[in-house]
C-alpha cells in the first residue's frame, strides 16, 4: 500500500515537472512564485543625486499620455521591467503595497517598452497595477543593463538610488529614505 502511494505521488510529481517545463505560463508563474519565496531584501542607498534633464513620452492603460518631466515635484519610483522577466513579476506586488502606503506622497511608474496588449497577454492585470506604463523610449540617462532595474528619484526627477534585481523593497532603510524625500518635497 505504501509502495503504492509513494509510486503514484512521484508519477503525479513528474508530471507536474513536465508540464512545468513544457507549457510557458507555468513555467513563468511557477519561476515568478519560487522567486517571491526566497527574495532578499534589496535597500536604496543614497549615492548623492545625480541629475536628469531627458523628458520622455509614457502612457497609461487608457492611452492618456504623460510625460516624464511632469512627475516633477513629489518623489518617485520609476521601474524598467518586462513581461518575460521572473523577478520583475514576483517584485510587482511589492510595489503595488509601496503605492497604496505611499498613495498621494510618492509616485510609482513601472515603465515597459511592451505594448499593453502584451502585457493582458502575459496574465498582469493592468487594473490590479496601474502604475504600470508603456513607452517605446528609454532614456541612455538610466543606464538600464538588467530588468528590472529600479531607481528611487527625487522631487526634481534626480536620482537617489539604483537597484538592479528583484527584491523585498519594504525594509526599514528603504521606507526612511522614501520618508525622507518625502519630507524634503514637503519643505
Amino acid at each position: 500500500m505504501r509502495k503504492k502511494i509513494s509510486k503514484y505521488l512521484s508519477n503525479a510529481l513528474l508530471v507536474f515537472i513536465i508540464l512545468v517545463l513544457f507549457i510557458p505560463s507555468w513555467r513563468l508563474k511557477f519561476r515568478t512564485t519560487w522567486m517571491k519565496l526566497f527574495m532578499s531584501d534589496v535597500e536604496f542607498v543614497d549615492n548623492g543625486r545625480t541629475s536628469t534633464s531627458i523628458d520622455f513620452p509614457m502612457f497609461d492603460s487608457n492611452d492618456v499620455l504623460l510625460n516624464f518631466q511632469s512627475l516633477k515635484g513629489k518623489p518617485t519610483i520609476l521601474s524598467f521591467w518586462r513581461t518575460w522577466c521572473a523577478p520583475c513579476r514576483a517584485e510587482l506586488p511589492e510595489i503595488a503595497k509601496i503605492t497604496e502606503h505611499y498613495k498621494g506622497d510618492l509616485q510609482v511608474i513601472y515603465l515597459t517598452n511592451e505594448t499593453f496588449e502584451v502585457i493582458q497577454g502575459a496574465g498582469i492585470s493592468v487594473k490590479e497595477y496601474p502604475f504600470i506604463r508603456y513607452s517605446p523610449y528609454q532614456s541612455a540617462d538610466f543606464e538600464v543593463d538588467a530588468f528590472p532595474t529600479l531607481f528611487l528619484l527625487d522631487k526634481d526627477l534626480n536620482i537617489v538610488s539604483k537597484i538592479t534585481g528583484g527584491g523585498n523593497l519594504l525594509n526599514d532603510s528603504n521606507i526612511d529614505l522614501i520618508n525622507s524625500l518625502i519630507l524634503e518635497a514637503n519643505t
